[in-house]
């Protein structure tokens, strides 16, 4: 059993397992096609605290904020090890959006210096030419990347050998300190940038023993990206704390998780809803159940393959369900429904499932997710607006934005985000419910469920379409497609229009974002198709 301090200083911590185990890799970055990079402690701690002193050098003070673009790499840890020992704050934004939606978080984070890796120096440059005042920290060299060593910028192994870089120690945790500012998917409006206490990290500890119940075995993998709180409460931060190794890659790559847990012998990962049905979808393969996996922890399993995944590979699954702002429920394997993402952890925090009036929903009655923290403490804080309204209610009850109910014996079940509902013709529609069918069509590679403004003008009505990526190399039946789904959908849920697209966007942790697709439909468009049934 892990022994859990929960006044724990995070940076502390890892100096005392450098002095103790400084060879230790407890980290390896998997590079699909390159050689890995494993992250020691002591390489950890080292490079850290010479971070620390270009960070310092900068001028940028406690309480103020960097920012890392870079996908998954070392880095990303070792400026997470500087911003606790300076008391800065380190915003990690993922760089794959271009420079023109890096420039909104740079902005409103305040950040004042940047640190990213080469692939990326064109779109920094690109943002930075608009946020004049942002000064350049370092930037990091990767193999792909076609920037030479006399590159303007410094590289952080060119500081790391400077004997003369100044290393700076640990300093005092000191009371409402921030780590890290994490900004949320923005899959309906614009992203919050969430402020995360180093207390929070005592959560992450305290849910990585007591409820997915790791042991010091266990060795830990994710390919989610290090610009989410995921890949921090499941998998680095008890990686790093508890001394188990964990493999991180540097994209998810949902074909090859079942090869990279074989060759490092990992006992368990972490999967979003979309990638659990992104793996299901692989061709099956004899050796699907030979492999060392225990458990997978998920958020957000899609029902109909729940029980198919864990026989075909041999797994168990644990539900759960989290946010940035603290609330966090779970199904443990074998104990609740299918289904069901679970009942909140009962010495923590309470759950409800609350009508528009904030009064509580009966059981079967879908509703809006509101917690609260049991201590009365339920604060969170967003950068730039520390207490927005749409998130805050009567007596510490916070807003989730999903929609959700009970069953009678108080287990609950994920509906739909809140603004993402379909109605039509009076009747709520499912989009899972339409995407399973159009799935099942051997045309579909992936199908994506919305709603635009009904063109009957009737106020709440939706018209729905379905977003389509074929299979590669074919070109689809859109007519027979449509006549597919007619025959298997009640007649209100037949979307209206089929729209083909190249890709289904999505944000780094493989939500769907809809409000692009929505950006661009265009009913005249000649990838748009009206269903005539």
């Amino acid at each position: 059993m892990f022994t859990i301090e929960r006044d724990i200083n995070l940076a502390f911590q890892i100096h005392l397992m450098a002095e103790k185990n400084p060879d230790i890799p407890i980290l390896t970055f998997e590079n699909h096609g390159h050689a890995d990079e494993l992250l020691t402690y002591g390489e950890l701690v080292r490079k850290g605290n010479y971070l620390s002193g270009v960070i310092r050098s900068a001028g940028i003070c406690r309480g103020e904020a960097f920012a890392v673009v870079m996908k998954n790499q070392p880095e990303i840890i070792i400026a997470l090890y500087a911003a606790l020992v300076t008391g800065t704050v380190m915003v990690p934004l993922d760089p794959r959006f271009g420079w023109e939606k890096l420039a909104y978080p740079l902005r409103h984070s305040q950040a004042k210096g940047i640190l990213f890796s080469a692939e990326h120096e064109e779109s920094i440059e690109n943002a930075l030419s608009v946020l004049p005042d942002i000064r350049v920290l370092v930037v990091t060299h990767t193999e792909s990347s076609s920037i030479t060593a006399d590159a303007p910028h410094t590289a952080l192994a060119d500081i790391v050998a400077d004997s003369a870089a100044r290393s700076v120690m640990p300093g005092k945790k000191q009371a409402g300190d921030h780590a890290m500012i994490l900004y949320t998917s923005g899959t309906t409006g614009i992203p919050k940038g969430v402020r995360i206490r180093t207390e929070s990290f005592y959560q992450y500890l305290a849910m990585a023993a007591r409820v997915f119940q790791y042991t010091p075995h266990d060795r830990l993998y994710t390919g989610l990206p290090l610009t989410h709180g995921n890949a921090y409460s499941v998998t680095v931060v008890p990686s790093l704390i508890f001394g188990m190794p964990a493999v991180i890659s540097r994209d998810v790559d949902t074909k090859r998780i079942w090869d990279i847990c074989r060759r490092y012998n990992c006992t368990t990962f972490s999967l979003l809803g979309g990638l659990a049905a992104d793996v299901y979808r692989e061709p099956e393969r004899p050796d699907d159940a030979s492999n060392p996996v225990r458990k997978v922890i998920s958020a957000g399993t899609p029902r109909h393959i729940w029980k198919a995944f864990e026989q075909r590979f041999n797994v168990v699954i644990h539900e759960w369900y989290g946010t940035l702002e603290g609330g966090a429920a779970h199904n443990p394997p074998g104990v609740g429904p299918t289904g069901s993402f679970g009942k909140p952890i009962e010495d923590h925090l309470e759950m409800k499932v609350a009508g528009e009036n904030g009064t509580e929903c009966r059981p079967g009655e879908i509703g809006e997710l509101m917690f609260r923290f049991r201590d009365g403490k339920t604060v969170v804080e967003y950068q730039k607006n520390p207490f927005p309204a749409e998130n805050q209610a009567s007596n510490g009850w916070l807003r989730t934005g999903d929609m959700v109910h009970q069953d009678h014996d108080g287990w609950f079940f994920f509906d739909y985000r809140k603004g993402q509902s379909l109605r039509r013709r009076g009747e709520f529609i499912s989009a899972d419910d339409v995407e399973r069918v159009f799935l099942s069509h051997p045309e579909v590679r992936e199908v994506c469920v919305y709603g635009i403004a009904a063109a009957s003008g009737a106020p709440g009505e939706h018209d729905m379409v379905a977003a389509l990526l074929p299979q590669l190399g074919i070109t689809p039946d859109v007519s027979g497609i449509f006549e597919f789904c007619a025959a298997r959908l009640p007649a209100s849920s037949v979307p209206s229009y089929i729209q083909l697209v190249d890709s289904i966007p999505r944000t780094p942790t493989e939500k769907v974002i809809r409000r692009l697709l929505k950006e661009d439909f265009e009913a005249e468009s000649p990838c748009v198709y009206r269903f005539n049934g």
